[in-house]
């Protein structure tokens, strides 16, 4: 259960991604794949299998994971990330499950992924509580590994 406070907090972190200028960043950091850094801590995943993008914007990690042969789910806060990663996806014939969800209170059964992945998450999350209640349910819904920062 979230305050008021950390209910405000959290909205203020959605609209801002769903900005125009926010959405057309992340839209054009899409072609570019993850990073070189981003890319040593995804070699470290199991060779297949199931796993959740937590943050996953307009898509970038979780389109690269999905032609890399894993199921992925993508949440994130942003509405309009979320269209932009669905309309790629789609494009590209690539079925990946999107899901809006401010990145607390995860609407998964325990284990149900076999890694979690989230780059560049927890500085958005607003309150150290809320901070702990997300890595704690992002354990819960992964039987193998868990990648957030």
């Amino acid at each position: 259960m979230i305050s008021h406070e950390q209910k405000y907090l959290l909205d203020a972190v959605r609209f801002w991604f769903d900005e125009a200028e926010q959405v057309t960043h992340y839209s054009n950091e899409l072609k570019s794949g993850p990073l070189s850094s981003e890319l040593s801590l995804l070699n470290q995943l199991p060779g297949n299998g199931e796993v959740l993008d937590v943050g996953c914007g307009a898509g970038r990690i979780a389109i690269y994971l999905e032609g890399k042969g894993y199921q992925v789910t993508g949440t994130d806060v942003s509405e309009q990330l979320l269209n932009v990663a669905k309309e790629h996806s789609i494009k590209h014939n690539q079925p990946i499950r999107y899901i809006q969800n401010e990145g607390v209170g995860l609407p998964f059964k325990d284990a149900e992924f076999d890694a979690i992945i989230g780059f560049k998450v927890l500085c958005y999350i607003p309150t150290r509580k809320l901070r702990a209640q997300a890595l704690k349910e992002y354990s819960e819904c992964s039987s193998l590994a868990v990648s957030v920062s």
